[in-house]
């Protein structure tokens, strides 16, 4: 997906998360990161996307307490 609104794509790219997919075969994939994918959210404005948001941040407080 070569544009996001509120994401420069080479700086998401630049940004990647590598992910195992298989580990018995090693398949990875990359994925946007996590301030990438609020940015996209934010500027995207529909109301799942901003709970979205809200789900991502609180999930990530409860993983650094």
């Amino acid at each position: 997906m070569p544009s996001l609104p509120g994401v420069d794509f080479d700086m998401a790219w630049e940004r990647r998360i590598a992910g195992v997919i298989d580990e018995v075969t090693g398949l990875t994939a990359f994925f946007i990161s996590k301030d990438d994918l609020i940015a996209s959210k934010l500027a995207a404005g529909r109301p799942q996307d901003l709970a979205d948001v809200s789900a991502i941040r609180k999930a990530g407080e409860s993983q650094n307490p």
